[in-house]
């Protein structure tokens, strides 16, 4: 996830820093947005936040909406405005991770496409899926189809160097057709092991994953469960 930082001129830097909220809000898919001043007292401030879409970011700046432009001036903020994207090896993996499932779970699957890279390889693909960038969004709009509740919560994410590892729980109830089957209301729970590589541009390359299946048939009633241990 880039981090923007955004500098500017203002008015009155005590005013400016008052319409904090309103002026984080702005910002579309925003997040850990923090406020910055001048340590000369200068009349000079920036806003710095991290943001999936940066391009969408780019296109609204250029061409700024009218309510933006009167939301700044309101702040007594002096355009022009300068724009800078964090470039360089520094990643947050972890983050990028949690954000994925985040995403997933709000049902936004192409802000979790963005997350990915155009030549990603899955390396554990189910049976008919592509195991490609295309193939993974088609898997996960599958899902949020069967389980439109579906949520995905990562308990711990260990990093090493470019490679993530999450124990994941996935959780949702069968209200979609799913592998054939059709509705059945039941509630699910299944455990996942992910393992996510990163790319130089931070996003996910490489995908091999765990899950299990054997415990969300069960769950879905295709599958009997086993006699209980004596």
């Amino acid at each position: 996830m880039p981090r923007i930082v955004i500098t500017h001129a203002v008015q009155d830097v005590d005013r400016w820093l008052r319409g904090r909220g309103e002026r984080h809000a702005a910002v579309p898919g925003a997040r850990n947005a923090a406020d910055l001043v001048a340590l000369d007292g200068s009349p000079q401030a920036g806003l710095t936040f991290e943001v999936d879409d940066v391009e969408g970011l780019t296109g609204m700046l250029a061409s700024l909406p009218p309510q933006v432009a009167a939301q700044a001036k309101a702040h007594g903020v002096v355009m022009p405005m300068a724009v800078y994207v964090e470039r360089g090896p520094a990643r947050d993996h972890a983050a990028t991770m949690r954000r994925a499932y985040e995403l997933i779970s709000a049902g936004d699957i192409d802000g979790f496409g963005r997350l990915v890279a155009p030549g990603f390889v899955e390396h554990d693909a189910e049976p008919g899926m592509a195991p490609t960038k295309h193939g993974v969004l088609e898997l996960f709009r599958g899902y949020r189809s069967a389980f439109p509740d579906l949520r995905m919560d990562a308990h711990e994410v260990i990093v090493s160097g470019d490679t993530t590892v999450a124990r994941v729980t996935a959780s949702g109830t069968h209200d979609g057709e799913f592998m054939g089957m059709p509705p059945s209301g039941r509630r699910i729970e299944v455990g996942l092991i992910d393992i996510m590589r990163f790319d130089d541009d931070g996003l996910i390359s490489d995908h091999w994953g765990v899950m299990d299946a054997l415990s969300m048939m069960q769950q879905l009633g295709v599958v009997p469960e086993g006699a209980p241990a004596p």
